[in-house]
């Protein structure tokens, strides 16, 4: 048996696994974000805020989801 072969495969499909998981968690955050941030808009505009909103919810959504933040307390990074 190739232990080496069979490492280097099932290094490849978690690779595959982990990359289309993330794009997918990603795909979910913006989609979840923009429902949010225009819910409830009818307006013809894009403005700088609603910009401004949605870059926020997408960096704060994405933050938690990236270092697995459940809480709103601190973490002290250094421990």
């Amino acid at each position: 048996m190739n232990i080496e072969g069979v490492r280097n495969s099932l290094n490849k499909i978690l690779k595959i696994y982990t990359e289309r998981a993330s794009k997918e968690e990603q795909d979910r955050i913006i989609c979840q974000a923009m429902s949010e941030v225009f819910e409830r808009y009818e307006g013809a505009y894009i403005t700088k805020e609603h910009i401004q909103k949605l870059s926020l919810k997408i960096a704060e959504d994405f933050e938690n989801w990236r270092y697995r933040v459940d809480t709103e307390s601190s973490i002290d990074l250094e421990k």
